[in-house]
């Protein structure tokens, strides 16, 4: 995989994450859903294997969607609006999920078979990107700040490592061509 494709994905990322949150916190919940399904879509082309890429992503973004919405049930994340059911988050969180699942394949590419390097990265990275999301006016964390991004690195750290090892299956691998030989 050429250098510039992990670059493009990495700066698709940051537009899709910024949209999400921008649109969030100027009552526009729909714009970052709308960014990020277009931006993965363009970038399919940059994957052997689009299709295994997809089922990731979409694997990707019903679980991290559903651990969102099981930590607002408990009051560590709040929203100003609901999702498709009061129960779920809203629909612009299940976009950050299928956003940083598509990195797996292309910009984090280098953390396949790095487990406590995925750990070590979702447990600082995931209650900085919540965090900063609070700080734009995205969402509210929990009423005890430090309890909710303890959580939240817990959560991250389990997670990411789980989905660099699922990335790596292959039905969900968008690394391994149709021929089942890695490419990257």
């Amino acid at each position: 995989m050429a250098q510039w494709q992990r670059i493009l994905n990495f700066f698709c990322f940051q537009a899709g994450w910024f949209a999400c949150a921008f649109g969030a916190a100027w009552g526009q919940p729909l714009v970052g859903p709308m960014v990020v399904g277009t931006l993965l879509i363009l970038q399919l082309p940059l994957v052997p294997a689009p299709g295994r890429q997809v089922r990731f992503i979409f694997l990707g973004m019903v679980v991290g969607w559903l651990l969102d919405s099981s930590l607002m049930n408990a009051g560590v994340l709040a929203f100003g609006q609901h999702g498709i059911v009061f129960w779920l988050c809203p629909v612009w969180m299940a976009a950050l999920w299928a956003n940083f699942a598509g990195t797996l394949h292309l910009c984090l590419g280098w953390l396949r078979g790095r487990y406590w390097l995925a750990c070590s990265l979702g447990f600082c990275g995931g209650p900085l990107a919540y965090y900063a999301g609070q700080r734009l006016g995205a969402m509210r964390l929990g009423d005890n700040l430090a309890f909710s991004l303890v959580v939240i690195a817990i959560e991250w750290g389990f997670v990411t490592p789980a989905l660099v090892r699922l990335s790596e299956v292959g039905p969900l691998d968008g690394l391994r061509s149709a021929a089942g030989t890695d490419v990257g």
